[in-house]
């Protein structure tokens, strides 16, 4: 049983590396990237809608992206490479991935305080972003676990398990990471 589950985690890695979302039959893959084609026209409608599918400024999350990205989404030039399936199930996993964190802080008792939107102004130059949580911690939780603030800013980042073991071998998140950099952004805007 044992070489059976090795043989299975094995070919599971395989089929993963191959196909990215995985094994999925043609008409099965086309059909979801129908309905992924069609929830992101939806996604720009309700934007123009709105007012907002124009840039004006950066953004916090942008902190350490290169020029180049920058530049480009500034300028509000269309991309040059459409979202594939697998890269927008990447970026809504990790919004799922958040509804969990906060569902599972409300039951430890975590009181949300804020998912707010953040504007730092330097000069003539604004950035604006949003906070992901602004949390208060309860004193009962804070003597059960050791180490946490009343309040606290959490900035809530997913990772594949590639690039997380990365970052762990080397210690840590360099000091010029752009998570960093985000953080540290929002940091000095709760100061202001």
């Amino acid at each position: 049983t044992q070489c059976w589950c090795i043989e299975l985690q094995e070919h599971l890695k395989d089929v993963v590396a191959q196909n990215g979302t995985g094994d999925a039959t043609a008409p099965v893959r086309a059909l979801l990237e129908y309905g992924m084609s069609i929830k992101l026209e939806q996604e720009r409608h309700q934007r123009a809608s709105e007012g907002k599918d124009k840039r004006e400024y950066p953004y916090v999350s942008e902190a350490g992206r290169c020029p180049r990205q920058l530049f480009f989404a500034l300028t509000n030039e269309p991309k040059t490479e459409e979202l594939t399936l697998d890269s927008y199930m990447t970026l809504r996993l990790g919004n799922k991935a958040e509804e969990l964190y906060i569902e599972l802080l409300e039951a430890a008792g975590v009181k949300i305080l804020a998912q707010e939107r953040v504007e730092l102004e330097s000069g003539d130059e604004k950035i604006v972003g949003k906070v992901d949580l602004l949390v208060e911690i309860p004193e009962h939780v804070r003597a059960a676990i050791p180490n946490l603030d009343e309040r606290e800013v959490w900035e809530l980042k997913t990772k594949n398990s590639r690039a997380l073991g990365w970052v762990i071998k080397r210690g840590g998140p360099e000091a010029e990471d752009g998570y960093i950099k985000q953080l540290r952004s929002y940091l000095h805007a709760a100061e202001t």
